[in-house]
């Protein structure tokens, strides 16, 4: 088994901007896998903006059901905003289970690991700057884990 690499930066396409404005229409949206390796049962995300200067972005991501994200963390802070279904998110100050409306901020450098149960989950994923992953163990081979409740 090779080991998967410490950090992933994705590089995230631009997205066309009418004026100082951008508009993205369903049928605009482009999802790209973000692990691509597991195929069908890979996450996906779709840009929907990113700043030229700062590479803070605005993203889709969609999570299959009964998926965990392994432990990681990003050098930029994350929010969490769910569209539709359920993610269950821990980090070293607690664990939650966030449903459709529910916000999340994880600051930068914050450990933490997530995972859906049984549904897809849609949410809104914003950063303020480049967004990068950087796995803390086996990274996105390991796909169970355990809550910290049931270990």
């Amino acid at each position: 088994m090779t080991t998967p690499p410490l950090i992933t930066t994705h590089t995230l396409p631009p997205v066309p901007a009418i004026g100082a404005a951008t508009f993205v229409l369903p049928a605009q949206i482009e999802w790209h896998q973000i692990i691509p390796r597991l195929g069908d049962r890979s996450p996906r995300h779709a840009v929907l903006h990113q700043d030229s200067s700062t590479g803070a972005a605005t993203m889709l991501v969609w999570l299959p059901c009964d998926f965990h994200v392994p432990e990681h963390w990003h050098t930029a802070s994350e929010k969490h905003y769910i569209l539709q279904g359920k993610l269950i998110i821990q980090c070293p100050t607690g664990e939650a289970e966030l449903v459709p409306g529910a916000f999340n901020y994880m600051p930068a450098r914050m450990p933490h690991q997530a995972w859906t149960r049984e549904e897809d989950c849609l949410l809104i994923n914003t950063v303020d700057s480049t967004w990068d992953v950087r796995w803390t163990g086996d990274g996105p081979d390991r796909q169970k884990g355990k809550f910290k409740s049931e270990a």
